[in-house]
């Protein structure tokens, strides 16, 4: 086989196997637009469960906002209305490490599971 023959078998080889991959990766049961914190943990627990899940991404990284620095806060504030029910969804989750401290003008700031051990 020359040298050129070659080339084009391994040229031919490469792309079939490219198309045959492209090709299955469009059946999918769920696409994520956005491979920010939001976006990979939501693909993470889609399949995880059990869906054939893909992620779009339009950057040259994933991760969003956390190189920036958006995501170094492990705390989010709540109306204090909300307190409960919060609470409530996170015991029947398992998530039960969930605290809160005072308010502030009907606002109360939550510390979540992995900032609490962090900070144990």
């Amino acid at each position: 086989m020359k040298d050129a023959d070659l080339e084009v078998a391994i040229s031919k080889a490469i792309l079939e196997s490219y198309a045959e991959d492209l090709l299955r990766s469009l059946d999918v049961d769920v696409a994520v637009v956005g491979a920010g914190p939001s976006g990979m943990t939501a693909a993470y627990f889609l399949a995880k469960g059990g869906a054939k899940t893909v992620v779009f991404e339009r950057g040259l990284s994933v991760g969003g906002g956390m190189w920036g620095g958006g995501m170094m806060f492990s705390r989010i504030a709540v109306e204090e209305g909300t307190r409960g029910e919060l609470i409530s969804r996170a015991v029947a989750t398992g998530e039960s490490k969930i605290t809160m401290r005072g308010t502030l003008k009907g606002y109360a700031p939550c510390k979540g599971p992995a900032a609490q051990e962090r900070d144990a």
